[in-house]
């Protein structure tokens, strides 16, 4: 059987996110909560700085109105897929967070503020 191209992007996009998950969870269960947080928030220069920026801001607003501008003016046959990635991504993180609204975040969670 012939797959089309969309259909074969999707495959590896979703391989690929299911491998970074699955390393992360391996990695955060050897190493621990504390010891993950700390890897990941060490200090690795001003470049490592921004580019983190930069990835938090992927998840942020403005990325959702750039691509609902580019759907609309240029694809706009994917519109309800925009739409729906939309609200599924917004009821899980909001679903998460209103389920585990007692977790302290990271930095109030680790007992040695020093080492922070």
């Amino acid at each position: 059987m012939k797959y089309t191209l969309s259909y074969q992007n999707f495959v590896i996009a979703t391989v690929l996110t299911m491998v970074c998950a699955f390393t992360l969870f391996i990695v955060n269960s050897f190493l621990g909560n504390e010891s993950f947080f700390l890897l990941l928030n060490n200090n690795y220069g001003p470049f490592a700085d921004a580019g983190f920026a930069f990835i938090t801001h992927l998840g942020e607003e403005a990325v959702w109105v750039i691509l609902f501008l580019y759907v609309i003016f240029f694809r706009r046959q994917f519109l309800p897929l925009l739409v729906i990635g939309l609200i599924i991504s917004t009821l899980l993180v909001q679903g998460l967070k209103k389920s585990l609204p007692e977790l302290a975040r990271p930095t109030k969670a680790i007992a040695n503020q020093a080492i922070i």
